[in-house]
């Protein structure tokens, strides 16, 4: 195809941060987050997102990765993740159950203490007291985000009362771990559009 090129290479992970016994962190699953389209978009308000992502890698701990690269600052009330059927474990930033996402800005968590395999499915729940705008958004290939009726259910089972094909907010997952790991990184121009893949 005119304009295509595409270089792959293989390399050790960096490492985003180092624990004193010598575990890291690393990357096991990540999304490339962009705007939605207006005629896709979304607010909603007093409401549980649940989406569904299954990582990479293993790890003792995890650490949730939030984008709001397009949207205004938004709250979030409340968080969890759980393996699917398991005990929600409370998300916190910067020790706090609640948090202020930054305008046009990332977020990163506290670690998390829930060990998992690689090729786990995490289910990540977030809580929206306020009306919030999403336009930072990934497209869910798979299973779809689903959206509760009015509350906070990051603790617990819901109905969803409809369900999106788009994953809101939801960057990536950080497990720690003893090891680094190998990625493979895929660059390319498609028709003259830009175009990246990273694990």
């Amino acid at each position: 195809m005119r304009g295509m090129r595409v270089f792959v290479a293989a390399a050790a992970v960096l490492l985003v941060a180092a624990a004193p016994n010598g575990e890291r962190w690393t990357r096991a699953w990540t999304a490339s987050m962009w705007q939605v389209p207006a005629e896709q978009a979304k607010t909603l308000e007093n409401v549980t997102i649940r989406s569904a992502v299954r990582v990479g890698a293993g790890g003792a701990q995890l650490r949730l990765r939030l984008a709001n690269d397009y949207g205004p600052a938004l709250t979030i009330g409340a968080a969890t993740v759980r393996l699917p059927g398991g005990q929600a474990v409370r998300v916190t930033f910067g020790g706090q159950a609640s948090v202020r996402v930054p305008e046009s800005a990332p977020l990163v968590s506290d670690p998390i203490a829930l060990p998992v395999k690689a090729f786990d499915v995490v289910e990540v729940s977030l809580f929206f007291p306020e009306a919030t705008p999403f336009n930072t958004v990934h497209d869910v290939g798979g299973q779809k985000t689903l959206v509760s009726a009015a509350g906070d259910h990051t603790t617990e089972d819901f109905a969803p009362a409809e369900q999106w094909r788009l994953r809101p907010l939801i960057a990536g997952l950080d497990v720690l771990t003893a090891k680094p790991r190998p990625v493979v990184v895929a660059y390319g121009d498609l028709d003259h559009r830009q175009c990246r893949l990273r694990q």
